[in-house]
């Protein structure tokens, strides 16, 4: 568990750590790209799973609703 953890903000960490090398070589500062690009990361992951548990929830109560039948 702590090593799936722990590879999950290693790769997290890892593309951010490549998107703000890459605006720093843009001209942009490399610590607020590297906070922001975090910051979306863990936004956009919480988005997907809200949007797959909503799914999941709906398809379990589409199944339910077809036992019932």
């Amino acid at each position: 568990m702590l090593t799936d953890i722990l590879k999950s903000l290693g790769i997290t960490l890892s593309i951010s750590f490549l998107v703000s090398l890459a605006l720093t070589l843009l001209g942009a500062s490399f610590w607020p790209c590297f906070i922001l690009v975090t910051v979306i990361q863990f936004i956009v992951w919480r988005g997907f799973e809200y949007v797959v548990s909503v799914r999941t929830a709906i398809r379990a109560r589409e199944l339910e609703d077809e036992v019932m039948k």
